[in-house]
């Protein structure tokens, strides 16, 4: 992940939440650029997927039930 405002704060890192949406889209892009190279693609869209899961607790931080839970691509 590229990171530019990030700031560490004693033990814990500190990550606005629209940098985590422009990284999402930016890896995105890489990966349809990826199309015909399925490992690379693989490995992107699992980066895409952590990060929309930080993105659902900033949204979401009481949690929320699993039905949901199964998404497919990026």
């Amino acid at each position: 992940m590229v990171l530019f405002e990030a700031e560490v704060d004693g033990g814990k890192i500190v990550i606005k939440e629209s940098e985590l949406e422009t990284e999402r889209d930016r890896i995105i892009n890489l990966m349809l650029q990826a199309k015909n190279n399925p490992e690379r693609w693989t490995y992107l869209a699992g980066q895409v997927k952590t990060i929309k899961d930080i993105l659902n607790y900033l949204r979401w931080p009481e949690g929320r039930d699993n039905s949901d839970s199964v998404e497919f691509g990026g």
